[in-house]
């Protein structure tokens, strides 16, 4: 029995829905709420459902937060003693260390190389066991990345004769001269500006994801059942699976948010939606089954 009563709800609506703390309450402790809300106005659903996914990745992007102004702080005072002064003035890039050029150095498992102005970056002559690395001349600043699979490395230029990419001009304007003292401060400035940028990007990458998955969820049944020559609601299933995803996001967000090894958010959800929904199945399966054990 739930410990509060359910509306009857017509056909294709419910038009007196429960309350936003009743529903959490039922799909938490009572799974077999979902019979009820199944019927549902699906935008109701989506709407709760966005909001919920909207919360969880909030949370997840705070909860990084201090891992990333951590990370900030550390590498601008790696960078701070590795080039003492450090300027980007007309598109060209300029240090005072190191003078002798090539150079590479690697920090905290990156492959940082330095070189001189003209000369090009060569993806197949990048080695060494590092996957991810930065390489700097005066008029390129280039992200590499390696995948396994790969021996060349993947470019991603930042500054290219030149032209600089939003994402420098935010971080490093045309114009700003650091000296040593000024990276940790300027950098934790700087990251701090672009922090709402981030929770929003964190809000709307779960949403993406989740609500992907969801619609996965609710299509396979349909589209199983139309092959067989059968017949199936899309929104009622839809409508079912937007409820029923909400506490496995919360558990993933959870999992997300304590930086847990092994899974990301995506893949916990789809763990965690795959052993609810068994929850479901078993807390219905026993509620159907109870008139007959009490009829014998």
């Amino acid at each position: 029995m739930l410990p509060f009563p359910l509306p009857e709800p017509t056909e294709d609506a419910a038009p007196d829905g429960l309350p936003v703390a009743q529903v959490l309450y039922g799909l938490f402790f009572h799974p077999r709420v979902l019979l009820w809300l199944q019927r549902d106005r699906l935008r109701r659903a989506f709407r709760f459902a966005s909001v919920v996914c909207l919360l969880v990745g909030l949370a997840v992007g705070i909860a990084r937060v201090p891992s990333i102004l951590a990370a900030t702080r550390e590498w601008a005072g790696w960078l701070e003693n590795e080039v003492e002064e450090l300027s980007l003035t007309d598109g060209e890039l300029q240090w005072k260390r190191p003078r002798d050029l090539p150079y590479t150095t690697r920090h905290d498992g990156w492959r940082i190389d330095f070189a001189e102005k003209g000369v090009p970056f060569a993806a197949t002559e990048i080695d060494g066991p590092e996957r991810r690395g930065l390489w700097l001349s005066p008029d390129r600043v280039i992200l590499w990345v390696r995948p396994a699979d790969r021996e060349s490395a993947i470019p991603v230029p930042l500054l290219d004769e030149g032209r600089t990419r939003r994402v420098v001009k935010a971080l490093y304007p045309d114009g700003l001269t650091l000296r040593r003292g000024e990276f940790r401060a300027e950098a934790r400035r700087r990251v701090f500006h672009l922090i709402p940028v981030f929770l929003v990007q964190q809000a709307l990458w779960v949403f993406v994801q989740v609500m992907f998955y969801i619609l996965v969820f609710a299509a396979m049944p349909v589209l199983m059942q139309r092959l067989s020559g059968g017949a199936a609601g899309f929104r009622r299933l839809f409508t079912f699976y937007l409820y029923a995803s909400v506490p496995p996001l919360c558990a993933a967000g959870i999992y997300a948010s304590l930086r847990l090894p092994y899974l990301d958010l995506g893949t916990a959800f789809v763990m965690a939606f795959v052993v609810y929904l068994g929850m479901v199945f078993v807390n219905l399966r026993d509620m159907l089954d109870a008139p007959e054990k009490i009829s014998r």
